[in-house]
């Protein structure tokens, strides 16, 4: 199983003005587990969400594209997928003990992304990681 698999959503329809419209539902259907919490979270510009590892899976769908998902692999290595690249939004699962992180890049706007979970979580169920320097000036 990947660690992280991305899985572009369709739009439901779209009008010459660039309107495009997505049913949540098609976002719900992609997801590879059963969902036991949905969040919608709000990251201030500059900041970092997670920087974390857990037993749980979760998906995310950003709203806008100045949101980054870094990841690290079983060998070490750090990748970063933009998490609404063109604006094509795309469902990004990240599967259990996968250290993670999200920034968002925008220097002036918060950022919004959809959550969803396999199950809740206690702060015991989460080990900080340095997926992302949280010190490094951005």
């Amino acid at each position: 199983m990947n660690q992280v698999e991305i899985f572009p959503v369709h739009h439901a329809y779209a009008k010459d003005n660039g309107l495009r419209v997505f049913n949540l539902e098609a976002f719900e259907a992609l997801i590879p587990f059963d969902v036991q919490q949905r969040s919608l979270v709000s990251l201030p510009p500059g900041q970092i969400g997670g920087n974390h590892s857990h037993p749980r899976t979760e998906a995310f769908v950003a709203m806008g594209e100045e949101l980054e998902l870094h990841w690290t692999d079983t060998d070490a290595i750090t990748h970063v997928e933009r998490m609404n690249p063109d604006s094509d939004f795309t469902l990004i699962v990240v599967h259990p003990h996968v250290p993670h992180a999200i920034i968002n890049t925008a220097t002036h706007c918060a950022a919004t992304l959809l959550e969803y979970a396999s199950s809740t979580q206690t702060p015991e169920d989460v080990t900080q990681r340095n997926v992302i320097d949280a010190t490094a000036p951005r």
